[in-house]
């Protein structure tokens, strides 16, 4: 019995389905294998670049430039580290191993090598981030976007947000502060998963494409809030982490293209036209 057109192409089509409304992995860093003594302690000439070439940490269909994953935003006194076995618990996250993970210290920063503006999409980033320090809980990890020249400060990038240890979160664009925001307190030296959207303005199309920006943010998968950036322009797509005088550790990344919802659902209605065709030609 020969199986219809139709059933073929609807067939054919279910993968594409699929893969279309999956994101599409760009670049990924578990930091795994970094284990102490041998990226820790770091100084300015290995930092987040040591072991690159270490089997199954990096990821992603992205090939950086020259072979290296990150800039070294800044470092002052090698407080940047990888492998550090001392300061952090294990990230119970991930895969729960001491020391697996970027540590960043009194003022270092990193940012990842790569113009993220150049996607025609959302991107959403994920990573577990840990903030220790004593003090009053307003210690934190921030999340920068910049531009090549980069800054280790979120009051000089063109856009980010700051989660603090005691929950609260502060969106900034342009070198002011957006307002303060709830969070999810995590508590002294504990991981916690964290997820941001950055989008235009109708949340299906890139944050730099001149439809306006806007961020979402997640803290253990729950919306945080949802705030609207001032325009990011192409070339400001140079994503990375920073703290100030405490300590937070970044593991787990993952930078994905969003497929906009559009596309399967162009797909979706073509099977249903075509199954109206099949209909119209049958009666």
């Amino acid at each position: 019995m020969k199986t219809p057109l139709s059933h073929l192409i609807i067939a054919a089509s279910l993968p594409l389905i699929a893969q279309t409304a999956s994101a599409q992995v760009l670049f990924s860093d578990n930091f795994n294998g970094i284990t102490g003594p041998s990226g820790y302690p770091a100084t300015p000439t290995t930092g987040a670049n040591f072991e690159l070439s270490n089997p199954g940490r990096i990821g992603g269909s992205l090939t950086l430039p020259a072979g290296a994953a990150y800039i070294n935003g800044y470092v002052r006194d090698g407080n940047e580290q990888l492998g550090n076995p001392n300061t952090l618990t294990p990230d119970n996250l991930d895969d729960n191993v001491v020391g697996d993970n970027l540590l960043l210290a009194n003022l270092a920063s990193d940012v990842i090598n790569y113009d993220f503006s150049s996607i025609d999409a959302p991107l959403a980033i994920t990573f577990n981030g840990n903030i220790h320090g004593g003090g009053d809980g307003t210690q934190w990890l921030s999340f920068m976007i910049n531009n090549a020249a980069g800054t280790p400060f979120i009051v000089n990038s063109a856009a980010g947000i700051l989660f603090r240890q005691n929950g609260g979160t502060e969106v900034w664009s342009g070198g002011n502060n957006l307002g303060d925001g709830p969070g999810a307190a995590p508590g002294d030296n504990a991981w916690q998963s964290y997820e941001i959207i950055l989008s235009d303005s109708t949340g299906t199309g890139s944050a730099f494409d001149g439809n306006g920006s806007m961020i979402q943010y997640y803290a253990n998968g729950v919306l945080l809030g949802s705030t609207a950036l001032g325009q990011l322009a192409p070339g400001e797509g140079y994503l990375g982490f920073g703290v100030s005088d405490q300590i937070a550790g970044v593991d787990g990344i993952v930078i994905s293209a969003v497929p906009e919802p559009g596309t399967y659902g162009i797909v979706g209605a073509s099977l249903v036209s075509l199954l109206a065709f099949r209909r119209f030609k049958a009666a």
